[in-house]
């Protein structure tokens, strides 16, 4: 299975969010300890920056995208003519297996401020298509994306007839 994570610098945020649980656990253990108001006002800065990259991990988390043997895990926004990825749009989550994939296709969807997006649109027999935007990857990261689901594709249509 691979997974793709859509931020280019995915292990600093990893490093920040484990400096701040450090930061928060030392001024937990020094409020307690301790009388001055200074460690309790730091135990709340703390806590707040770790509530944050919690929602932050969880975002990143949610983004990901899954090509497994049978299947493949994505956010993805329903496919419908005169399309436009807004950034109010909530993407869904979804499992699509690849003997439902009808064609796939590398296409650039069009987003705000009328800037066109890397994406793919994936046709799915007796169902609605998705477009999965990749506009948080780099470009290797497209092309390597574009090529393993392809080749995912193509070997379980060949496993299938």
């Amino acid at each position: 299975m691979k997974i793709y994570i859509p931020v280019k610098k995915f292990h600093r945020i990893v490093w920040i969010a484990l400096v701040t649980l450090a930061g928060l656990v030392f001024f937990l253990i020094q409020s307690v300890r301790t009388e001055y108001s200074f460690y309790n006002y730091g135990f709340y800065v703390f806590l707040v920056i770790n509530i944050l990259m919690i929602f932050t991990l969880y975002g990143f988390f949610k983004a990901r995208i899954e090509i497994d043997d049978k299947e493949i895990r994505c956010p993805s926004y329903p496919w419908y003519e005169g399309f436009r990825l807004d950034e109010s749009d909530f993407p869904h989550f979804l499992h699509i297996a690849y003997t439902s994939i009808r064609s796939l296709e590398t296409i650039k969807a069009p987003g705000h401020l009328q800037k066109e997006i890397p994406a793919i649109l994936i046709r799915i027999v007796d169902k609605y298509d998705v477009c999965l935007p990749l506009d948080g990857y780099e470009e290797d990261k497209v092309v390597e994306i574009w090529k393993e689901l392809e080749t995912a594709w193509k070997k379980s249509q060949e496993q299938a007839s």
